[in-house]
């Protein structure tokens, strides 16, 4: 079973992002996209016997528990997921599930430093079994799944736009290269934590300057007395975007 690129909008209590429940059989859920939960849990699996991966998700806004896995059997490995606005565990596996579990390349924001828990559940592991290289920020570390000796970490993620749910990383943030190699894709020395990888070179930097120009007052474009603020705003995007998509199409490395 498969479960792909969803945008899942939920505004009612006690709703579940995502949940699935007895499989006997594989699953995959990944790339989804859990927005403004009120409570609860963002995605929910129990009862499944097969290989399972929980990858690049992203669960944001004010909810439970982002993801809580029980009674899985079989080898699963949850990895390169984001969790934002975290207030009470960001990802939790019971007993029934394997210790050996693998846990990785994950960011957990807590929505308090004292209460939320980042990662409940397994051990650490340096590699792709058990709980390591991820972030865990404005957590209790204290009371979590959680080994600086294994590749953990508790920064600020810095991504590109949190107000306008761009959790993609800024080219500066300490997520990049943070990761460890669990056999998939990645640009730079090691993969990126988080649900994006970071593009390379200046692909990256010509995104970071087009949140930049979004995020900047009003007031930063008054210079010209022939255009509004506005106007001048996005003459600038216009021509981030422009560049962006040269870089995208190998245009720029043409003679």
């Amino acid at each position: 079973v498969g479960i792909y690129n969803n945008t899942v909008n939920v505004n009612d209590v006690d709703v579940i992002g995502i949940e699935v429940s007895t499989l006997h059989g594989n699953l995959e859920v990944q790339q989804n996209v859990i927005h403004d939960l009120i409570a609860n849990v963002g995605i929910l699996i129990h009862g499944v016997y097969g290989r399972g991966t929980v990858l690049r998700n992203v669960v944001d806004a004010h909810f439970n528990m982002g993801i809580r896995v029980d009674q899985f059997v079989g080898p699963l490995m949850i990895a390169h997921n984001t969790l934002y606005n975290v207030s009470s565990i960001g990802i939790w596996f019971t007993s029934t599930v394997a210790s050996s579990t693998g846990v990785k390349n994950n960011i957990v924001v807590g929505t308090d430093a004292s209460g939320t828990i980042g990662v409940q559940g397994g051990t650490s592991g340096n590699f792709t079994n058990g709980v390591g290289f991820n972030d865990i920020y404005n957590c209790n570390l204290a009371s979590g799944t959680y080994s600086p000796a294994n590749g953990d970490i508790s920064v600020d993620p810095m991504f590109l736009n949190v107000t306008a749910g761009d959790y993609r990383l800024n080219s500066t943030s300490p997520c990049v290269d943070a990761g460890t190699d669990i056999g998939l894709p990645y640009t730079g020395l090691a993969p990126d934590m988080g649900a994006f990888e970071s593009p390379a070179g200046l692909l990256g930097l010509l995104q970071d300057l087009k949140s930049e120009i979004l995020a900047l007052p009003d007031s930063a474009f008054t210079f010209s007395t022939f255009f509004s603020p506005s106007a001048m705003r996005s003459l600038f995007l216009y021509c981030v975007d422009t560049a962006i998509a040269h870089v995208e199409s190998g245009d720029h490395l043409q003679a």
